[in-house]
């Protein structure tokens, strides 16, 4: 069974950013919305896939796409951060996407 990392940075973080594991993205999700600040603006970060937006619950479904990805022996890590604004989140995804051909003009 593929087992999930998460690595949750909260908006009021002060020390490094927490990481913990999961058996199944049902106990992700779960956990991500217990402790989701809920006035916020989320990245999401999965492989090479980066995913902005306002709503936890489009945040969580962004995760489902991955549930079912079978990687024998391997996690899945899981890169969740909490932004004051679109902006703020925006710009560190375009830092997170720097190595692709397609980031600039």
């Amino acid at each position: 069974m593929t087992k999930f990392r998460l690595h949750y940075a909260p908006i009021d973080l002060i020390s490094d950013i927490e990481s913990l594991e999961f058996e199944s993205y049902e106990e992700l999700a779960g956990y991500t919305m217990a402790s989701a600040n809920y006035d916020m603006v989320y990245l999401i970060s999965i492989f090479d896939y980066v995913f902005v937006s306002e709503s936890i619950g489009i945040a969580l479904s962004f995760y489902g796409t991955f549930k079912n990805v079978k990687i024998k022996g391997k996690e899945i890590d899981v890169y969740f951060q909490e932004y004051k604004s679109y902006e703020d989140a925006y710009r560190s995804a375009l830092d997170m996407m720097e190595i692709s051909e397609l980031c600039y003009n």
